[in-house]
């Protein structure tokens, strides 16, 4: 397993692992409100793959805008193809942007949003240490607070 920086070659595959995690039941997510993601790195966004001799088997993009984010805290949107989950790639991905975020930037902290009902996703984000700082009828939202 090794992961690095998507390039614009990766977005189809990316796109496709968006759409088979919304499709999965599981995951709760909400079809209609998928949109493609696009491959454009700079000082605003990066993403990361997950790449195993199968392909690219998940991703995460880090976004220094969101609606929680000061100055020098991240937003993050994690999806891992559901038949690769709960092999160690969403750790992986997260381990890689911890890391970028503590080394690469003066990020304080990561923050991201996950649907009530994905519990594999929620379990995976508490045992890295995020915690629930706000919660609605739909989903958390969980930080993690950057250690140097």
């Amino acid at each position: 397993m090794k992961i690095e920086i998507a390039g614009a070659d990766d977005l189809d595959v990316i796109n496709r692992i968006r759409l088979a995690v919304a499709s999965d039941n599981s995951s709760g997510h909400d079809l209609s409100i998928i949109d493609k993601l696009e491959i454009e790195h700079n000082e605003e966004r990066v993403t990361f793959i997950c790449l195993m001799d199968s392909g690219v088997t998940g991703y995460i993009t880090i976004y220094k805008t969101c609606l929680f984010c000061e100055e020098n805290d991240v937003m993050l949107d994690v999806f891992v193809h559901p038949d690769f989950q709960g092999r160690g790639m969403g750790t992986k991905l997260i381990e890689a942007c911890v890391k970028h975020a503590s080394q690469a930037t003066e990020t304080n902290r990561i923050f991201l949003g996950v649907l009530n009902c994905n519990y594999g996703a929620i379990s995976l984000y508490e045992r890295h240490g995020f915690i629930t700082f706000s919660e609605d009828a739909e989903g958390k939202y969980m930080v993690l607070k950057v250690q140097r």
